[in-house]
C-alpha cells in the first residue's frame, strides 16, 4: 500500500496477494515509477485492481509510469482484473511496454479506468475477461471516463480508438 509518497519499484515480482482493493499493489496519492516487475496471480474481493488499484482524493491529479511490467493471471470482483484506475480525483498513469493479460473482474478484466487520462503505448492486453467473456467490451479496457484513454502501438482483443493513426492491431489473435 503506497499513500503520499513518491517509490520507484524495479525488478520486483508481486504474486499471490489478497485485499479489498489493489490486491497486489495499493498507490493512493502517489507518483510511483514501477518498472521491469511481475505483478501476478492476486485477487482484489470484493472490489477493485485485483493486480494493481489506482486512485487519489477528489482534488488530488497524481501521474505515474508503469514500463516493462507483466500484469497476469489477476482477479477482482468487481471492476479493473489487472488494473483499476481513478476513484474521486484524477489519476492520470502511463504504460509502456506493458502486458496485460490473462486477468479478470465484472467490468475492465484488463483494466478499468474511471477518473483521470490513461496513456498507453506499445502494449498488450490479450486474453483477460470481463464477466468470464474476452469477447466483449471492457474484457480488455473499460473506459468509464469522461477524459478517456490514449492508445498507441498496441494490441488489443477488444477495444479500439477508432483512429488508424494509433497504429493499433485489434481483434487478431497475436498468436505469441
Amino acid at each position: 500500500y503506497i499513500d503520499e509518497s513518491s517509490p520507484k519499484i524495479t525488478r520486483v515480482i508481486v504474486h499471490g496477494n489478497n485485499a479489498r482493493q489493489g490486491g497486489g499493489v495499493s498507490i493512493y496519492n502517489s507518483t510511483s515509477e514501477i518498472s521491469h516487475v511481475i505483478i501476478r496471480n492476486n485477487t482484489a474481493q470484493p472490489y477493485f485492481g485485483g493486480g494493481i488499484a489506482i486512485g487519489s482524493a477528489p482534488t488530488a491529479t497524481i501521474n505515474g509510469h508503469i514500463t516493462n511490467a507483466l500484469i497476469i493471471n489477476n482477479i477482482a470482483e468487481d471492476r479493473g482484473g489487472g488494473i483499476y484506475n481513478g476513484n474521486y480525483g484524477s489519476a492520470e498513469p502511463e504504460l509502456a511496454n506493458v502486458t496485460i493479460s490473462n486477468n479478470s473482474a465484472a467490468s475492465g478484466g484488463g483494466m478499468y479506468t474511471l477518473a483521470g487520462y490513461v496513456k498507453i503505448s506499445n502494449s498488450i492486453l490479450w486474453g483477460n475477461q470481463k464477466s468470464g467473456n474476452a469477447a466483449v467490451y471492457g474484457a480488455d479496457i473499460q473506459n468509464a471516463s469522461s477524459t478517456g484513454v490514449t492508445l498507441r502501438n498496441s494490441i488489443t482483443q477488444v477495444y479500439d480508438t477508432g483512429n488508424p493513426a494509433d497504429n493499433n492491431f485489434t481483434g487478431s489473435d497475436p498468436l505469441f
